[in-house]
C-alpha cells in the first residue's frame, strides 16, 4: 500500500510539472504561430502593396478600385467598400456607417468602409496609410502618363495614346457585336496657312479644329492628332452611313469656324474605312491605311469632301 501510494504521487508529480511547463510553453507556441501567421500575412500585403496596379499596362478607375477593395480585404475580413473620390466617387462594394478616410499629402482620395467598428486588431490602422501614399503614386504616376499620351497642343491623344487605347475598342466592339469605323481626317492647304499667317494661327486652327471633334464625339470614340494637321478618328457602334453622317456634320462644322488672324475659308477633307467588327489592332491599322488612302481620293477629287474606301 504505501509503495501504491507512493506510485501516486509519483504520477501526479509528474504530470504536475508536464501541465506546469505546458502552461508556460502553450502560450508561447500559440503566441508563435500567431506571430508568424501575422507576419506571413504583412508579408502578403506589403508584397501587394509594392506591386500594386502595376500589373496592368494602362490601369482603369475600376482596376484600381477593385485591386485596392482586394488589398484592404486581405487584411481585414471586416472590410465593406472602397470609396474614391479621385475617380469621381467611384465605388466598389458597399457603403457603411464606419470607415477610414484614404489621404495622401493632405489630399482626400477616397475612403474604405466597414461593417462594424472592429479593425481587425489594428490591421487597418496600419494599412490605411500605406495604401493612401500608393495611391496617391498611383495617381501622380497616371497623371504623368497621360500627358505622355496626349498631343499637348490639341489635347486629344498622340499615336501613344491611340496604341494604348485602341485595344478597348476592339474589346467593346466584340463584346456588343457593334462594327468600327475609321476616319481620317486633313485640313485642307494648311501649308498655306503656316506660310501666309503664321504658325501661332495654325495653331489655334489645329485646337479649333479638335474641339470641334471632341464636341461631336462621344466619350468611347478615340479622337487622336496622327500629325501634323491630319487627325485619327475610331468610331464605335457605326457603319459607314452612320460614319458618313457624323463626319459631315462635322465637316460642315469646322467649315463654319472663325480663327482669329484667318481670313480664308477653312476646308477639310476625309477618308473613311472598316465599317466591321475588328478582330486585331492590325486589321484597325489596315483600315488606317485604307482611310488614308480615301482621304487622298478625297484631296484628289476637289477637297472638302468625304470618301470610303
Amino acid at each position: 500500500m504505501p509503495q501504491d501510494n507512493l506510485e501516486i504521487k509519483l504520477w501526479f508529480a509528474v504530470v504536475s510539472s508536464l501541465l506546469g511547463s505546458l502552461s508556460i510553453f502553450l502560450p508561447l507556441y500559440l503566441f508563435k504561430k500567431r506571430s508568424e501567421k501575422k507576419l506571413a500575412r504583412w508579408g502578403s500585403i506589403l508584397g501587394s502593396l509594392a506591386t500594386f496596379i502595376w500589373k496592368e499596362s494602362t490601369p482603369t478607375p475600376e482596376g484600381i478600385a477593385k485591386e485596392l477593395f482586394n488589398l484592404f480585404h486581405q487584411g481585414c475580413d471586416n472590410v465593406a467598400g472602397v470609396r474614391l473620390t479621385v475617380f469621381d466617387d467611384l465605388l466598389i462594394g458597399e457603403k457603411t456607417t464606419y470607415g477610414l478616410t484614404l489621404k495622401d499629402r493632405d489630399l482626400v482620395l477616397g475612403r474604405v468602409y466597414l461593417y462594424d467598428k472592429r479593425r481587425c486588431d489594428g490591421v487597418l490602422k496600419n494599412i490605411v496609410p500605406l495604401a493612401s501614399q500608393r495611391l496617391g503614386e498611383v495617381i501622380r504616376s497616371l497623371s504623368w502618363r497621360s500627358q505622355a499620351q496626349t498631343d499637348p497642343l490639341t489635347g486629344l491623344l498622340n499615336r501613344r495614346g491611340f496604341d494604348l487605347n485602341v485595344h478597348y475598342i476592339i474589346d467593346r466592339a466584340r463584346s456588343k457585336q457593334k462594327p468600327v469605323t475609321v476616319a481620317m481626317l486633313d485640313i485642307d492647304h494648311f501649308k498655306q496657312v503656316n506660310d501666309k499667317f503664321g504658325h501661332t494661327v495654325g495653331d489655334k486652327l489645329l485646337q479649333a479644329v479638335a474641339e470641334v471633334l471632341e464636341k461631336n464625339l462621344r466619350g468611347e470614340d478615340l479622337a487622336v492628332r496622327w500629325g501634323g494637321e491630319e487627325f485619327l478618328v475610331v468610331l464605335t457602334d457605326s457603319d459607314l452611313h452612320q460614319a458618313e453622317q457624323v463626319f459631315e456634320r462635322i465637316r460642315q462644322r469646322i467649315s463654319s469656324l472663325r480663327v482669329e488672324g484667318l481670313n480664308k475659308p477653312i476646308t477639310v477633307s476625309i477618308g473613311l474605312a472598316g465599317s466591321r467588327i475588328p478582330e486585331s489592332t492590325d486589321e484597325i491599322n489596315d483600315w488606317i491605311k485604307a482611310a488614308d488612302t480615301a482621304l487622298r481620293q478625297a484631296k484628289e477629287n476637289g477637297r472638302n469632301r468625304i470618301e470610303k474606301e
